[in-house]
């Protein structure tokens, strides 16, 4: 039974750990793709204003801001999501590491406070990048168009 149990336990611990890089690549996928989105829309409001002469109205540049801040809201929106969901399958995983081993020393796991202050900070970097080149994509079609 005790031989049942810890099997059990070492599987879900496997899934977790293929759940939680699943978890990464999707955040890395996102970042990318949203990141890929803002240097191409950068480039057509260059090449836009470039090619006319013309201005933009005023309820043209709102509706495109509007636009791009929806944008922003919905990827940041995404991202924290995936981020709540690496931390709540990191609880998990360390759960199901420690019933597991109850009786052996602490390991250091890779997923240490210190590895864990390391993401975050470089979670809130990365999307705080992204939220930086958003707004300079909001203030170029404002002063663009």
């Amino acid at each position: 039974m005790e031989q049942e149990h810890r099997e059990t336990l070492q599987w879900f611990g496997e899934q977790q750990f293929e759940e939680k890089r699943s978890l990464r690549t999707r955040e890395e996928a996102l970042f990318n793709w949203s990141m890929s989105l803002f240097f191409a829309g950068l480039g057509a409001l260059t090449s836009l204003k470039g090619f006319s002469g013309a201005g933009w109205s005023a309820v043209w540049r709102l509706l495109v801001d509007l636009g791009v801040l929806s944008l922003i809201i919905a990827v940041l929106v995404m991202a924290f999501l995936i981020h709540r969901d690496v931390e709540r399958n990191r609880k998990a995983l360390s759960r199901t590491l420690s019933e597991l081993s109850p009786t052996a020393p602490p390991r250091v796991l890779p997923d240490s406070a210190e590895v864990r202050m390391d993401d975050e900070i470089f979670f809130y970097v990365r999307w705080g990048a992204f939220v930086l080149l958003g707004a300079i994509t909001l203030g170029l079609v404002w002063l663009l168009g």
